[in-house]
């Protein structure tokens, strides 16, 4: 039957559900204990800029503009039609995009760190080291952006077990 050859295609839906679970679980015990860990290291007000500056430059995040969902969508719809061509241009068109959000998002954080910056009322010895923590948010954006095609592609796929894996 038909369910019965889609099935053998794809992973378990258990190991899915499991892996997700998992994940979950595991984020959130990492976060849970790695919180305070940060805090008692930088210290209250350099783990306030810290916290001020990574939630600003978060925004450059809607870069995304739901290409990583249709990407999902796409690669599974063309994968269950055997249209591997065409998932592989969907795939391409993405990382073409996202690599234009991902220079976006640098120029953004760039002009953000060296214009908006400076107009925090932050302690003085601050301000280098919020820069620069702009600067790297920024490019992680960038990254993120790309990388999400991938995660989107393994999703759309069906690979929860090695998305899920490469997220941790």
């Amino acid at each position: 039957t038909e369910n019965s050859s889609r099935g053998s295609r794809s992973p378990g839906h258990a190991r899915n559900i499991l892996s997700n679970w998992a994940t979950y679980l595991i984020s959130g015990l990492i976060s849970f204990f790695l919180s305070p860990f940060i805090v008692r290291h930088l210290g209250n007000s350099a783990y306030g800029v810290w916290v001020l500056l990574v939630s600003l430059t978060g925004y450059l995040g809607f870069l995304d503009l739901g290409i990583r969902g249709a990407v999902t969508r796409y690669v599974a719809k063309f994968h269950s039609q055997n249209e591997h061509e065409e998932s592989s241009r969907t795939v391409s068109s993405a990382i073409g995009l996202f690599a234009t959000a991902g220079v976006l998002s640098v120029l953004a954080a760039i002009i953000f760190a060296f214009v908006v910056v400076p107009h925090f009322k932050l302690p003085p010895g601050y301000y280098r080291t919020a820069q620069l923590v702009v600067l790297i948010a920024g490019v992680n954006v960038a990254l993120s952006l790309t990388s999400g095609v991938f995660g989107g592609l393994l999703v759309g796929l069906q690979r929860f077990e090695l998305h899920n894996s490469i997220a941790l």
